[in-house]
């Protein structure tokens, strides 16, 4: 079963971009702290 994304798409273009942005800001927030991790180890 696939989502429909069509429904998706006349979603705010604002709330697409807050979540690229939230999605992005946790990757690099993710990686700082692993690299973190592996300097104090």
């Amino acid at each position: 079963m696939r989502p429909n994304w069509e429904l998706k798409q006349c979603c705010n273009h604002e709330q697409v971009v807050f979540l690229v942005t939230v999605s992005v800001c946790t990757v690099v927030i993710l990686a700082v702290c692993l690299d973190f991790s592996q300097v104090l180890s």
